[in-house]
């Protein structure tokens, strides 16, 4: 699974975990099937008042201004109808913070390349270059995907954006009272002043650091002063990763 290194508004650098192009295409589909059976409504609905007949203009030419005030409200509408389908992702990302339905499902997010939240101009971007990365049968926006360094269709690199999971896997030596290797070393000696209760919540923490990345900064100052750890240099991440190794290991061999 790729990481990408991002840089906070503090200046501390967050290791997030890239959604995988599988992710990202099975959201794809699932969007795809919420657009579908939306237009299958639709076809539905239409069905069912005009009753599959051809629907009469009466309208000569005495009545043409007539006409064309009809024809134009009636486009209206039917812009109004599709626009869910054209607007789609652009709205979900919008209303839902750099999500889709599919997205949401997938447990994967769209965030700036700084770990903040987009602006509606970002996710604009994003949907106006999905027309470029669609061509053909989605082979440009894959293939960008594939190559690019942070895992980036063209809108992603336009928008100066990357799409991140959510709940990033987790190994068995980073949780409470996990197995860890007998040959540890202990880089923290006092993480006994912890509680079971202050590793949940480091847990806890760093595993929503993609909603406020600058928390994981206070967090590591907090457990530093806790256990007396002096500022040797150590990223929040890699430090608080550490602690918990530290806590397991001191657990279970004393």
């Amino acid at each position: 699974m790729q990481n990408v290194n991002v840089k906070t508004s503090q200046n501390v650098q967050i290791n997030y975990q890239l959604a995988s192009i599988g992710d990202r295409i099975l959201a794809y589909l699932i969007d795809s099937l919420i657009i579908l059976a939306y237009i299958l409504l639709l076809v539905f609905m239409f069905s069912f008042l005009f009753d599959g007949g051809d629907i009469d203009t009466p309208f000569d030419d005495t009545f043409s201004d007539a006409f064309d005030m009809y024809s134009l409200i009636a486009a209206l509408i039917m812009f109004l109808i599709v626009s869910p389908i054209i607007f789609y992702h652009l709205l979900c990302e919008q209303l839902m913070q750099g999500q889709s339905f599919g997205k949401r499902a997938m447990q994967v997010k769209v965030v700036k390349t700084d770990g903040s939240q987009p602006k509606f101009g970002n996710y604009f971007i994003r949907w106006i270059l999905r027309i470029i990365d669609a061509i053909p049968y989605w082979g440009i926006g894959i293939c960008s995907i594939l190559f690019s360094q942070k895992s980036q269709r063209l809108g992603d690199l336009g928008a100066n954006t990357i799409v991140i999971k959510l709940k990033p896997e987790v190994h068995a030596e980073d949780t409470i009272f996990a197995q860890v290797d007998p040959n540890h070393q202990v880089a923290y000696q006092n993480v006994l002043r912890l509680t079971d209760r202050d590793v949940e919540i480091i847990k806890s923490i760093m595993n929503r650091s993609y909603e406020n990345p600058d928390m994981l900064v206070q967090l590591s100052t907090k457990i530093r002063s806790v256990i007396e750890a002096p500022e040797d240099g150590v990223l929040p991440i890699p430090f608080l990763q550490q602690v918990l190794k530290d806590y397991n290991y001191v657990c279970i061999y004393g």
